[in-house]
């Protein structure tokens, strides 16, 4: 069996919407299947491995109400038995994919810097958002604004052109600047 468990944020919650998970098998072909979400905002997903299931790595990705809420894989192997055995790859979100939204609303200008920028203060006080090696405040002189570069990460990494690292390094270097205060 492979379980796959889960909490929707606060922020995204709303009753009787179900998490649909994506399946990619190893074939490329895909499959979804969906998960039940309780009134503590928890889900789970149950997998039952058997004996038609391909040998090969499946990625797996969740989403609520159209809102990245994570991925993972698992390899199918059977090293020297009959039996499928599974491999987990679990890779940890620094930034829940659901922030996407807000990424791409400001980085179109619909939302404004402050409304970003505390956003992300936010977050990262609540420890919504990940950011591990955190610098200290560095900068004794705060920009007046965010820099159009980082704008431009957002919108990017809201559209799958650059990785989750690079927006993160753009964060890092709001807080470094006293752009962000943490």
């Amino acid at each position: 069996m492979v379980k796959i468990l889960g909490k929707v944020s606060d922020g995204i919650y709303s009753r009787g919407q179900p998490v649909i998970f994506t399946i990619t098998k190893p074939d490329e072909t895909t499959v979804e299947l969906k998960g039940v979400v309780s009134s503590d905002k928890r889900f789970q997903l149950l997998i039952k491995l058997d004996y038609e299931f391909q040998l090969g790595k499946y990625a797996i990705q969740g989403e609520y109400m159209g809102y990245d809420i994570g991925r993972t894989s698992v390899e199918v192997v059977r090293p020297g038995t009959s039996t499928p055995q599974i491999v987990p790859e679990i890779t940890k979100e620094k930034i829940p994919g659901w922030i996407k939204n807000n990424a791409k609303w400001w980085s179109e200008g619909q939302i404004g810097d402050s409304d970003f920028v505390g956003g992300i203060q936010y977050m990262i006080k609540e420890k919504i958002i990940n950011i591990p090696d955190l610098p200290e405040q560095a900068s004794a002189t705060a920009e007046e604004h965010v820099p159009d570069w980082i704008r431009n990460n957002a919108g990017w990494w809201a559209d799958g052109l650059i990785s989750e690292d690079d927006f993160v390094n753009g964060i890092k270097y709001l807080v470094e600047q006293g752009i962000i205060k943490v």
